[in-house]
């Protein structure tokens, strides 16, 4: 069974915030986490500390160790080189997943290149229940994975 991390976010009077972590047993089902957290947890933490709750995240920690993933960095690869995959929803709603370090194999000329693991890679994107963090809308929650098409792809490089 995967570990579930709760991560709290703080803010404090002066307008600094940071992030805290929960770490539960392997035991603990996910129903089990967030019954603590909605029945007692969340309130005993807000009831000690002076800052302000604003988020709460709960995460999955994985072992990925057998799932035959890069051992290591690709050489030369740039975790803010990247791409930004766009899509779009029949409705004409806009959505996008960050990519970082895109492979050489897949990008040139400031260009990324459809090849067959990229397809793959869209193709997962736009299974129902995906979602890219930056709000509660899954890419494909709207009416089904047919119902969201892929509109292209921008390779960029973020700060850090």
């Amino acid at each position: 069974m995967a570990a579930t991390v709760v991560s709290i976010e703080y803010l404090d009077s002066i307008g600094a915030s940071g992030r805290e972590t929960i770490k539960f047993p392997d035991t603990y089902t996910f129903a089990q986490v967030n019954d603590w957290l909605t029945n007692g947890g969340l309130a005993a933490i807000d009831g000690v500390t002076a800052a302000q709750i604003l988020s709460v995240r709960i995460l999955l920690e994985l072992d990925i160790s057998g799932l035959g993933l890069a051992g290591a960095p690709a050489t030369n690869s740039r975790y803010h080189v990247g791409a930004t995959f766009g899509f779009r929803d029949g409705d004409g709603v806009a959505d996008s997943l960050w990519v970082p370090a895109i492979s050489n194999a897949h990008a040139s000329g400031g260009d990324v290149n459809v090849t067959a693991e990229v397809q793959t890679f869209i193709d997962a994107a736009i299974q129902p229940g995906i979602n890219d963090g930056t709000n509660d809308n899954s890419l494909s929650s709207r009416s089904g994975s047919e119902y969201v098409t892929f509109r292209g792809v921008d390779l960029v490089s973020r700060d850090i």
